[in-house]
């Protein structure tokens, strides 16, 4: 551990990890605890709708727009920072996502994912964080704050064997 910092006379203790805007951030930046931390929240906010999915008399229009509204922004939220995650966490957002569109949808488990997309149109996880982290990127040299502008740097860096988030359009599809 690097030694005790203070500020204002009180120490201030080292963490492995930590919470900034909302993202939790860890020592190894694998984003595990955000993910843990949406997951719940995704949940919690999904049970308190769920009569909203399963009893109401809502049009199935209306019911998938609560969902982009209220559930979506969180599995997205802050994904131009994280996409470069493991597949493995963005796949267990797709299915959380699934779960949910099924109920929302009052699916049959035997009607394939793919067609229960298109016929919601709700674009699958991987691909929703590939276009708002593509979006982000690509306008981050044009932004009018100069601080901003200067964060591109790492556009010029050399091929490496981790994902960068710009790079979130290379994200492998779970199905």
């Amino acid at each position: 551990m690097p030694p005790k910092l203070k500020l204002f006379n009180e120490p201030i203790n080292w963490t492995y990890e930590t919470k900034y805007l909302g993202l939790i951030l860890n020592n190894n930046m694998t984003y595990e605890p955000h993910f843990k931390e949406i997951m719940n929240k995704y949940w919690t906010k999904h049970f308190s709708h769920r009569t909203a999915w399963k009893k109401s008399k809502l049009s199935l229009k209306n019911r998938i727009f609560i969902y982009k509204t209220l559930l979506r922004p969180m599995l997205t939220y802050a994904c131009a920072i994280w996409a470069s995650a493991g597949n493995n966490h963005i796949n267990a957002l797709q299915r959380l996502q699934n779960k949910v569109l099924r109920v929302i949808a009052r699916a049959p488990r035997y009607i394939p994912r793919a067609v229960l997309h298109e016929e919601l149109c709700v674009e699958p996880v991987h691909t929703l964080i590939a276009i708002l982290s593509s979006n982000f990127h690509a306008s981050i040299p044009h932004h009018s704050n100069p601080t901003i502008n200067r964060q591109n740097y790492f556009r010029s860096l050399l091929p490496s064997t981790h994902r960068m988030p710009h790079r979130a359009a290379n994200i492998i599809p779970s199905f």
